[in-house]
């Protein structure tokens, strides 16, 4: 109340002027209250043509929001997102720099800052919404060094799997691959009745060679001898 009384508003309320000569407050109401409260005649406004659709009145005032000293970080990234994507749905979607529609430069043109932040901001919100760990950050700084470090191990691990399928699609390892498929290392009287009749072109078959050797090379008189 005392900041307003003696400095007046700043930030100017947005009003829509209607089609019976009066106007619809659209942002500011907390402002316009506070300068009731304090007396205060005049406030600057900033008048908007009749006929705002309720998408083009959202987007306004959440923009509006945006300029409030108590916003977290949360809040902020997150009303610039629903920001964007208002004005997109509003305006469609700019595909290149000539075309049609909105785009996050427009964006950060409509707040006043530059496309670089906006362009972050967004793009932490839009990570928040998919990871909330993030939003459990305490500052905006802390939010985006979390991000880049997950962003950066999940580019290393991409990076090792496509490494990985490159190597094992070598000629060589298809060569090896298709070895061993055909090998079967299992007990010969079990494996071979899985194998259909014709298919075998080779067994290499390893005896169980010195199994009870020791009782077999006992003599009469239960003495190991040499064979």
């Amino acid at each position: 109340m005392y900041s307003i009384k003696k400095e007046g508003i700043i930030q100017p309320l947005a009003v829509m002027e209607k089609e019976d000569g009066g106007y619809l407050l659209l942002a500011g109401g907390r402002r316009y209250k506070a300068a009731a409260a304090c007396e205060i005649k005049e406030v600057p406004v900033r008048i908007y043509d009749g006929g705002l659709s309720e998408l083009e009145i959202k987007s306004i005032e959440l923009a509006e929001n945006i300029y409030r000293k108590d916003l977290e970080y949360r809040e902020e990234v997150e009303l610039k997102k629903k920001i964007h994507d208002l004005q997109v749905e509003i305006h469609g979607e700019k595909i290149g720099p000539t075309s049609p529609g909105w785009s996050q430069r427009d964006t950060a043109s409509l707040l006043g800052e530059s496309p670089a932040n906006v362009s972050r901001d967004i793009m932490l919100a839009n990570a928040m919404e998919e990871i909330p760990e993030l939003a459990k950050c305490k500052t905006k700084s802390e939010a985006f060094k979390l991000l880049d470090k997950m962003t950066k191990e999940y580019i290393d691990t991409k990076t090792a799997e496509e490494i990985k399928k490159m190597q094992a699609e070598t000629p060589v390892d298809k060569l090896r691959k298709d070895i061993e498929n055909r090998y079967i290392v299992r007990d010969f009287f079990e494996g071979v009745a899985e194998v259909p009749n014709g298919s075998i072109d080779l067994i290499e078959v390893d005896p169980p060679y010195g199994v009870d050797l020791s009782e077999k090379k006992k003599g009469a008189s239960g003495d190991p001898k040499m064979w």
